[in-house]
């Protein structure tokens, strides 16, 4: 699994940040769906949780549904955080992608390379050789 992970790091990397934006999406979904409900929180149905959760993680926060409880802001707080630093994963990786070269053109500039080392190589021990 490490060999395949270090061999494939951004397609990993880009998985493994979907993967916990959606954990992280549904877990405070849940927690604040537990503990708003019962408080007379305006949280009240799941389609609202987890209208909160998306609205609070992409930090935009439109303020039609938020916490009440203490408990449900620190939730809230560590949701804005988590987000922040899984969207700047996001966004890094897909600038990468427009930035790295196509592996086919590098392959063949790799190929280019040992080519003319090959050559240089040749030349070096021709003027080497004695005549």
């Amino acid at each position: 699994m490490g060999h395949f992970m270090s061999q494939r790091r951004e397609q990993s990397a880009f998985f493994t940040s979907v993967l916990l934006t959606f954990l992280l999406l549904t877990s405070c979904s849940i927690a604040i769906l537990e503990l708003e409900a019962d408080s007379g929180g305006n949280i009240t149905t799941a389609q609202d949780a987890m209208w909160w959760a998306v609205s609070t993680m992409t930090t935009v926060g439109y303020g039609d549904t938020y916490p009440v409880t203490s408990e449900g802001r620190l939730i809230a707080v560590f949701l804005m955080t988590a987000g922040v630093g899984t969207f700047g994963v996001l966004a890094g990786l897909i600038a990468s992608w427009f930035l790295s070269p196509v592996a086919e053109e590098a392959d063949k500039d790799r190929e280019e390379i040992k080519e003319l080392l090959l050559e240089l190589k040749a030349m070096k021990q021709s003027r080497r050789a004695p005549e």
